[in-house]
């Protein structure tokens, strides 16, 4: 069985279709903790892991944590969503699967039990540093280049995410 060649495997990729848009519940938005974004202007800029504002709605920050797989305890204070400015070109950003692999791998419980015995030994570590799985059914992408940022909401502990026509 002969291989693909190179150029026909970065044309299917350059034609892709990913399901995003600029606006609406398919947008990319990027999720941070409160304490590291809030002394930010609300335009930002980002590098790293983004989904689509879909997966948000209905969500408390401690219900989204645990969604997209992002460390414990990491939105106790609540959140920051944003969303892109524009959408990143095919090779502004890789597929990393579902938020059930962190990094595109599958999860080592191993990985876990390390990072929180650093926690433990570690009185300066505001949080544990591990990505443990999310839902399955999120998908996520790495950004690889500083994209811009525009505010969405900041998010308080105890309130879910509201779908757009909640929205003042």
């Amino acid at each position: 069985m002969s291989r693909e060649p190179d150029w026909k495997a970065e044309i299917r990729d350059a034609l892709r279709k990913e399901p995003w848009s600029l606006a609406g519940a398919q947008r990319l938005v990027k999720v941070v903790r409160m304490r590291t974004m809030m002394n930010t202007p609300e335009r930002a800029r980002a590098v790293g892991y983004v989904t689509q504002e879909l997966y948000l709605f209905g969500k408390t920050p401690y219900q989204i944590e645990r969604a997209l797989g992002l460390p414990p305890l990491s939105l106790l204070r609540g959140c920051r969503v944003f969303r892109l400015e524009r959408l990143p070109m095919r090779s502004e950003y890789t597929d990393e699967l579902t938020a059930d692999k962190p990094g595109g791998l599958a999860f080592d419980p191993g990985d876990a039990l390390e990072a929180k015995a650093k926690y433990r030994e570690d009185e300066t570590m505001a949080e544990v540093p591990y990505y443990p799985p999310g839902a399955s059914w999120i998908p996520q992408w790495d950004v690889t280049v500083s994209i811009p940022l525009i505010h969405i909401i900041d998010l308080a502990p105890n309130f879910g995410y509201p779908r757009p026509s909640d929205r003042r």
